[in-house]
């Protein structure tokens, strides 16, 4: 039964045959007609009261109505009246105290009395608490919340787990960093269970959010104390700390191709308005010179040798496109695909020496790191053919740029910088034959909704206790 308050006297009065309570009985009782939270208008404590009506087999409280089981109690209006324990929040059930043994154990949770459970209770939650007891009269009559088979409190995971009995439930937070377009989606696609806070790159809402984020999923890796995982909505990760990231055991993935299509599509883009000189046509036609003075002579792509340097998730992807408009396809890559492979893709290994010296078209799908770095340099732009075209939708510095903006008479198409944005003064910006575009193959409505579903993905496998997917190679057997 637990601690109930009284002496050998009350214990003996509990003991006794069901009858009326004696007169020495009410020694615990109080002047009549007294109202308080533990008296009813008879002046009697509930466990007087109580004991005074139970039946002739254990005390088992008040059953409900049409309740048979032993398992439901109705709410007793004295125990009401009680101070539930602080912070107390949500369903729950309230019982008078049980004087009855352990009540028989169903769905194999063991039975516990109404004084036993908060003990329980307090034992499990003792951290939470700071190892202080809560001081009650009737500690038993405190509000309990109740497992599936109502005889025990119900589990918690150590993740879900609340500060003290219906309190505020300690749940994970997401931060999620980007421009507004990818912002404004969040909403729609963001996993349930989670604290989702959404703030533009380097505002007050991130920098007030980003100590108690559990995950990060933005464009740009940011570190926080909690973290258990950095999701990046980008392909590339040029900019990201990739060794603080190791040394605290958290992983870094990129968007999983997220971006394939976009930047695959954009590629070809490239490559067809410059073959037809179509800043050239627009210019002439917007000047009011319908044909111009000399019309520029333009280029169909179809027969034309493309060379991928770079043949991940965006290089196979052009090539099925550039294939459509019947292109012959070259790769270089450090990973080379079996050749059952390249016969499925209708693709052919070169090396980086063949694939300059004979291709119409190369386009460049690689990560920036210290191996790509100026892959395409002065030397390499130099075997090239005089009527080549680059198409460049990875990063920047894989082209020296230096090199390439004296190369350009034979005509390049950009998406991505040295420098972003280009500053004025670019020499590049002065050219008419090369094709500019501000860095924005990738970032598409369609890719913007992959991106997040990726992320989002990836943040439930983490909380599931699972491996995350598209961890970067270079953390690979390091976490």
């Amino acid at each position: 039964m637990g601690c109930l308050p009284g002496g050998a006297g009350l214990r003996e009065l509990l003991r006794r045959p069901p009858g009326r309570l004696q007169e020495p009985d009410l020694r615990h009782a109080g002047p009549a007609r007294r109202c308080g939270a533990f008296r009813d208008r008879a002046g009697l404590s509930p466990v007087l009261r109580l004991a005074g009506g139970r039946a002739s087999g254990p005390a088992e409280g008040r059953r409900a109505p049409g309740r048979n089981d032993g398992r439901h109690r109705r709410c007793d209006p004295a125990a009401d009246r009680l101070f539930p324990y602080p912070g107390a929040k949500g369903p729950h059930r309230c019982a008078v105290p049980c004087a009855a043994e352990e009540l028989a154990a169903a769905g194999g949770h063991r039975a516990v009395s109404r004084p036993a459970a908060p003990r329980r209770r307090r034992r499990r939650q003792g951290a939470h608490r700071g190892g202080q007891e809560i001081h009650r009269r009737f500690r038993a009559f405190g509000r309990m919340r109740l497992g599936p088979n109502r005889t025990g409190p119900a589990a918690r995971t150590a993740q879900r787990a609340s500060c003290r009995c219906g309190g505020f439930l300690m749940v994970e937070r997401v931060l999620v960093v980007g421009p507004k377009d990818t912002i404004s989606m969040v909403d729609d696609l963001a996993s349930k269970g989670f604290e989702i806070v959404k703030a533009l790159h380097n505002s007050p809402e991130q920098k007030a959010a980003l100590p108690g984020a559990d995950y990060f999923v933005g464009f740009v890796q940011q570190d926080a104390p909690k973290l258990k995982l950095i999701q990046l909505l980008s392909a590339g990760y040029d900019r990201a700390d990739i060794a603080a990231a190791i040394k605290a055991k958290v992983p870094m993935c990129n968007n999983g191709g997220a971006n394939s299509v976009a930047v695959s599509e954009h590629a070809v883009l490239l490559m067809l308005a410059v073959s037809r000189r179509l800043i050239t046509q627009h210019a002439n036609v917007t000047a009011g010179r319908w044909h111009g003075n000399a019309p520029p002579t333009v280029h169909e792509v179809r027969n034309k040798v493309l060379g991928i340097i770079g043949l991940g998730t965006i290089g196979k992807k052009v090539a099925r496109l550039a294939q459509a408009f019947g292109m012959i396809v070259h790769y270089y890559d450090i990973a080379r695909l079996k050749e059952e492979q390249e016969d499925a893709l209708g693709v052919r290994f070169r090396l980086l020496p063949e694939i300059l010296r004979t291709s119409d078209i190369v386009s460049m799908h690689v990560p920036l790191n210290d191996s790509t770095r100026h892959i395409i340099g002065r030397q390499e732009l130099a075997v090239m053919k005089k009527s080549a075209i680059i198409v460049n939708t990875s990063r920047g510095p894989v082209i020296d740029e230096k090199a390439m903006t004296e190369a350009l008479s034979r005509g390049e198409l950009l998406d991505v910088f040295d420098e972003e944005p280009t500053p004025p003064n670019n020499p590049l910006l002065k050219l008419d034959n090369v094709v500019l575009t501000a860095h924005l193959a990738g970032p598409t409505w369609e890719s913007n909704i992959t991106r997040l579903r990726n992320g989002f993905d990836n943040v439930q496998r983490v909380a599931r206790g699972e491996a995350p997917l598209w961890v970067v190679e270079e953390m690979a057997g390091k976490l």
